[in-house]
């Protein structure tokens, strides 16, 4: 099964008010392509301190990075048509879509959806959901892309001892 595993960066919360400042993506078809840029929201825009300390940006970090504009058809190329998964695939996509006349009409799973469909009662943080299911990576990317394997197995063997 071929698909993209999808992460984005943001200035904040609201997509009708915050904006893209990081894309990683990864492209599994047989072979695992990685698409990572930088993003520029735009001039006399700031990144609020919480922001530098969860991404580990910093204003001087986005500085020549290109607007999304500029990157726009070089991700789209890059996803395709295929599906597009990630931690919590809504919020990537309210921001991509904002820069859309036409949204991303891909199928998408959330893993946060798939753990509460799946029945986990724990934190959906992401960073909870990999230490439950032992993840470690290099990358957001390659940790969501294994955790959505390991979900997958987990739901599997479930399914197999009809626990699910």
């Amino acid at each position: 099964m071929a698909y993209v595993i999808l992460k984005v960066d943001t200035t904040g919360l609201n997509p009708n008010t915050d904006d893209i400042i990081r894309i990683a993506a990864l492209k599994v078809d047989g072979t695992k392509t990685e698409f990572n840029t930088l993003v520029n929201p735009g001039t006399g825009i700031e990144l609020p301190d919480i922001v530098k300390s969860i991404t580990g940006l910093t204003d001087s970090d986005l500085e020549g990075a290109p607007s999304f504009a500029e990157i726009k058809d070089s991700l789209l190329a890059f996803i395709g048509e295929l599906p597009i998964i990630g931690h919590n695939i809504k919020f990537d996509l309210s921001f991509i879509n904002k820069y859309l006349d036409s949204g991303i009409k891909n199928k998408t799973m959330s893993l946060m959806d798939m753990a509460v469909a799946f029945g986990y009662r724990g934190s959906l943080k992401f960073a909870d959901l990999c230490s439950h299911y032992n993840i470690t990576g290099d990358s957001v990317v390659d940790k969501t892309d294994k955790l959505f394997i390991a979900m997958m197995a987990d739901f599997n063997k479930k399914k197999d001892d009809k626990t699910v």
